[in-house]
């Protein structure tokens, strides 16, 4: 898997052309994914960041209600739990 940066309302998974090309600027949402297969598992790993750290609209209201639901959801995972307990 290559590494992907998606700029704003980009979605996951983009790996833009050698051509294409795009400054970042302060307020922007940045997401960073990175994938690999070891010994045939996968694994991925994602950040998400606001160029400049702070944002002062829905932008970054947004992102830190995201940040919330995956640590109440991350805190909900435990040893014979199922699916659908963390989506609850």
């Amino acid at each position: 898997m290559p590494c992907c940066i998606s700029i704003n309302e980009i979605c996951g998974h983009y790996s833009p052309c050698h051509d294409e090309s795009r400054k970042l600027e302060n307020e922007d949402l940045v997401k960073i994914e990175f994938g690999a297969h070891i010994d045939g598992y996968p694994a991925n790993v994602g950040y998400t960041l606001i160029v400049g750290g702070k944002a002062k609209d829905k932008k970054a209201a947004v992102t830190l209600a995201a940040y919330d639901a995956f640590i109440a959801a991350t805190r909900s995972i435990k040893a014979g739990s199922l699916n659908q307990d963390v989506t609850a």
